[in-house]
């Protein structure tokens, strides 16, 4: 398409379009959000637009605050995060100034808004910059709606101040938490500083909606509504937004119902007593100050006029997420350009009101037939005049982070958008500006109203503003020239007529605006501008647009002039150009031309450049691996399903593969080349892969697989990189040399690692066991020879042991577990128990005792004792046993011990058995005579002549339990032998010699078995 300005030269190249909210000064109050649903993070999203600009945020009440600087490429977005300064940027105290508003600055204009981006709860609040100031505010809010949690989650207005000593006077209409019943409340408040005001009641119509606030200096002030319910359902979310003074206050809206699960409510207060309220033509009330309507929207959209401005908050949103916005009005606002921040991936719905002669004319991102005309509905009740359209925008054509641009070269418009969706949060506003005091043209764009226009002799200039039909207005310029006529018409363009023009509007919802524009260089325009194109849509990448001037002068004047402007910049002057573009898009190609006598003419069209298929390639994986291992080479690219062609390389040679994900298992350079549908075509950057060799390892077999008794066991492993052994899946620490000595049972593995990370496992384990060796021990009674003795094991563990018996006799060995033994001679003997373990044949442990073997010592026969009857007498054996056991027993007390006492009339033999500690037996025999008195019994005569036959003079004693004494006398009564010994006797010598052969007196004295003392004397011959 192709479009021609006959008259005008710099309208084409040079204008501007009226912006969204934009500006180079914002202020804003921030609100506080209950932290227990949500209320962070908390983002400033900025949108530039025909240039670079840098942003400064500041506090001007707090000098602590550092100043955040950022630097913003022209048509991009940007977000700011400010959660780290919520504790000093929200408003969280009532009713005492806080050091907390918000300042941005910019170098060029910018658009932003403030972001609760919390993903329960949150709202956006789209900042107007200079339409936010005000010194009269009628403040809107919401009216029957409850709070989640009352007090916790609360409604709140907060004023910030833009200058110093600024006087602020509050009329509420309800009481305000922490006010009382006060009808006036005066604030005063520096440059920056904040004051914030509570509604004191849980009942939403007991806000103190329709309060009014004055200021001798401009103010801005932010509504919020923390955690409001709609009635029936279990969703909790936030509305607010920042209003706009009752001076840009509007009289005409367009409500477009948004996606609740219930229906939308609007609420409208007026700034001025007796204000008719119409819906769709119909009146609904009469309004005074302080008063409010509760519109219920369930219709696609409802067209609200009224009789004086009013102030219009208007809650919507997705199910029952809520969200809140102040609607601009209609009559004089809007914009031609509205950039906005797409801030995540949730739906991201565009609502647009617009006349209905503006809907044939909307780009979005510089791209025809996306807002398409034939989706517009026309407003109800608003005789077909206003139009409304909303559109879900689709990830593939605009991505979270990214700017949304909408624009119209005909007509104003105003944008709003609701983001989010009924599961979480709803973020909610309007962009468009709400000023009512920029004038906009049919036939060239707003902010061109002020730039030097140039025109040549003889054109017909004619500029037509579009303004409410009910005000009044007048044109002036050079010369005196006046007129009330809505148009300016100069036919025939001269000298005379150089100079500013103003045009004036009074009255009407738009007061008095005023606009100039200074027309010059009267000229004769005889030239027609044209060129040509070499191919008018081109792939993006390989792109090369040549442009020739065909340009042609009807007066055959000289052109001296060329100047390109390629989508909106200003090129060289060369008859050909050549360019490449940087982004895909259809733009605008233009040509201005001036000859000789400074006459212009321009001309456009159109070139489209074809989106190449973006490619993401992404690694499942590591670009180098190890042998066996692999990664997956994936297209990720939404695009994906859009292509024609897929082609994969491996070393510039083509890859057998047209699939979106190859596996990469070896070493080389892999890329890809894709196509779409429109033959554009994309090929990747390398990507190198690279293999590493995995190490070798084996494991050696060990020369044991028990570990026994702890005593370690060496194993050994063959590898070429590094080794580390592991125990029951662990790693040993430090354990990394190819040996290891090991002292417990467990499963042994080892790894080996390269240089590169490269692991290999063993392909063998190793299980060894824990052998607890046994400690030997036994204990026995020392015996008798022939005696059998009982070697008890005492060994602790397990049975299956084989025990191994040595009794040091020379008799052999035994292998039972507890053996019986008899030794066959007497002695001391080393007898061992050694224990052999099947898997610990090393490892022999043996225990070694003494035994005593005794040999018996053989029985006697005692001398003959000789007993009184009826007497208790001792007998007596001998004295080498531990236990005697007298038979028989009979009259005898005290039979097993060695000394039993014996009382009886009859003579008996007894046999007394001796059992020594080793278990050895003697039998004695003793004949014990019983006589009937106490006696002693000496023979007459005896022959000590050595011939073993009565060699001594032998005495019996008969009942004598104690020998006193024994004498023998020569006859010359010399005492030759004494004893008290009832078993010693004389042999027949004194001092040594014999004695001759003689009668010998003897004498005894003992104490009998009566206990009395018995006396007797004899003689005894001496034989030889």
């Amino acid at each position: 398409m192709i479009h021609k300005f006959f008259f005008s030269v710099f309208f084409l190249f040079f204008f501007q379009f009226v912006f969204s909210q934009i500006g180079n000064e914002f202020w804003f109050a921030a609100p506080d959000l209950q932290e227990r649903h949500g209320d962070d993070p908390i983002i400033l999203r900025i949108s530039t637009h025909g240039e670079d600009a840098k942003v400064i945020i500041s506090q001007p009440s707090n000098n602590a605050f550092k100043k955040i600087e950022v630097t913003v490429p022209k048509n991009s977005s940007y977000s700011i995060d400010l959660t780290k300064f919520k504790h000093i940027i929200e408003c969280d105290s009532i009713n005492k100034p806080q050091n907390r508003g918000l300042f941005i600055q910019s170098s060029c204009k910018i658009s932003c808004y403030y972001d609760i981006a919390d993903a329960l709860n949150g709202d956006l609040f789209s900042l107007k910059g200079i339409n936010s100031l005000g010194e009269k505010f009628t403040v809107p809010q919401q009216m029957s709606l409850s709070s989640w949690n009352y007090p916790l989650y609360t409604s709140n207005f907060i004023i910030v101040a833009t200058e110093d000593s600024t006087t602020v006077k509050v009329y509420p209409t309800k009481d305000l938490a922490g006010q009382g019943s006060k009808k006036e409340i005066i604030i005063i408040l520096d440059k920056g500083q904040t004051y914030s005001f509570e509604n004191i009641s849980k009942i939403p119509n007991q806000r103190a909606g329709g309060t009014i606030v004055l200021s001798n200096k401009p103010i801005a002030i932010t509504i919020k509504d923390d955690s409001i319910q709609l009635p029936g359902y279990g969703c909790a979310d936030t509305a607010g937004d920042q209003l706009i003074p009752d001076d840009l206050a509007g009289n005409e809206f367009a409500i477009m119902k948004g996606y609740f699960f219930s229906s939308d409510r609007y609420f409208i207060f007026p700034i001025e007593d007796s204000t008719k309220v119409y819906v769709n033509g119909i009146l609904k009330k009469i309004l005074n100050k302080g008063d409010y309507y509760e519109g219920i929207l369930n219709e696609n959209a409802c067209f609200v006029n009224t009789s004086f401005p009013v102030q219009i908050f208007h809650i919507s949103g997705f199910g029952c997420e809520i969200g809140g916005a102040i609607l601009p009005g209609l009559s004089c606002t809007g914009s031609n350009v509205v950039n906005v921040n797409r801030a995540t991936n949730q739906d991201f719905f565009i609502n647009i009101i617009t006349k209905k002669e503006n809907i044939n004319d909307f780009y979005f991102n510089g791209l025809p037939n996306i807002i398409r005309a034939l989706d517009f509905v026309e407003v109800n009740g608003s005789d077909g005049s206003w139009m409304v359209y909303r559109k879900n925008i689709p990830l593939s054509q605009l991505k979270a982070g990214q700017t949304a641009s909408v624009s119209n070269k005909v007509g104003r418009f105003h944008l709003g958008i609701i983001h989010g969706d009924e599961g979480s949060t709803t973020r909610y506003g309007y962009f468009s500006d709400f000023s009512n005091t920029t004038i906009v043209f049919e036939n060239i764009e707003e902010s061109v109203c002020d730039a030097l226009s140039s025109y040549c002799y003889g054109a017909s200039i004619q500029l037509n503003p579009k303004i409410d039909k009910s005000s009044s207005y007048f044109w002036e310029g050079p010369n005196k020239f006046y007129t009330k006529d809505l148009n300016l018409n100069i036919p025939s363009f001269s000298e005379k007529d150089e100079g500013y023009y103003t045009f004036t509007v009074i009255g009407g919802s738009c007061g008095v605006s005023k606009k100039r524009i200074y027309l010059t260089k009267p000229e004769v325009n005889p030239l027609v501008a044209d060129f040509n194109v070499n191919q008018a849509v081109q792939c993006f990448g390989n792109n090369l647009f040549e442009f020739q001037d065909k340009s042609i002068s009807a007066n055959a004047s000289d052109i001296n002039k060329r100047q390109w402007v390629i989508a909106g910049d200003k090129k060289n002057y060369t008859e050909v150009f050549k360019t490449s573009f940087k982004d895909t898009g259809l733009y605008i190609i233009g040509l201005l031309i001036e000859d000789v006598n400074n006459c212009r003419d321009t001309i456009e069209k159109y070139v489209r450049i074809l989106a190449n298929p973006r490619i993401d390639l992404k690694i499942n994986g590591k670009p180098a691996f190890c042998a066996g291992d692999s990664s997956v080479l994936s297209i990720s690219s939404s695009e994906v399903d859009n292509l024609n062609e897929i082609k994969w390389f491996k070393d510039n040679v083509v890859w057998d593969s047209i699939d979106t994900d190859i596996t990469v298992k070896q070493a080389g350079n892999y890329q890809v080349m894709i196509s779409n549908k429109d033959g554009c075509a994309t090929i990747s950057d390398q990507f190198p892969f690279e293999v590493y060799d995995n190490p070798t390892i084996s494991l050696l077999k060990p020369l044991s697989y028990f570990i026994c008794d702890s005593v370690q066991v060496t194993l050994n492993a063959v590898t070429s990189g590094l080794v580390n052994w592991y125990f029951n899946g662990q790693p040993i620490v430090g354990a990394t040399s190819s040996q290891l000595k090991v002292h417990r049972g467990g499963v042994y593995e080892v790894k080996a690692f390269s240089a590169k990370g490269c692991m290999t496992l063993s392909d063998t384990k190793i299980i060894l066991n824990n052998i607890n060796v046994p400690k030997p021990d036994f204990s026995f009674i020392n015996s008798c020879v022939q005696v059998p003795v009982t070697f008890l094991n005492e060994t602790k563990g397990e049975d299956n042991y084989q025990y191994i018996w040595d009794f040091g006799d020379g008799t052999g060995v035994s292998f039972n577990k507890s053996p019986v033994h008899s030794f066959q001679k007497s002695g001391l003997f080393n007898v061992s128990l050694s224990i052999e373990i099947e898997e610990c044949p090393e490892q022999v442990p043996i225990k070694s005792k003494k035994i005593q073997v005794e040999q018996p010592i053989a029985g006697i026969r005692y001398p003959v004792m000789n007993v009184s009857k009826n007497y208790p007498q001792s007998l007596f054996a001998r004295k080498f046993g531990v236990t005697y056991d007298w038979k028989p027993g009979v009259d005898l007390k005290g039979w097993n011990a060695y000394n039993p006492i014996y009382n009886s009339k009859m003579n008996q033999e007894f046999l007394i058995d001796i059992y020594t500690a080793n278990k050895c037996k003697t039998t004695d025999t003793l004949q014990v005579n019983v006589f009937e008195k106490t006696d002693i019994m000496v023979p007459e005569a005896f022959t000590p002549n050595n011939d073993g036959v009565n060699d001594q003079l032998i005495f019996y004693n008969i009942g004598i339990t104690k020998l006193k004494y024994f004498r023998i006398f020569n006859r010359w009564g010399q005492l030759l032998f004494e004893t008290t010994n009832e078993n010693s006797y004389w042999d027949g010598t004194f001092n040594g010699v014999s004695q001759p052969i003689d009668s010998y007196v003897w004498m005894v004295e003992g104490v009998g078995s009566d206990g009395g003392t018995f006396n007797k004397r004899g003689q005894s011959i001496l034989i030889r």
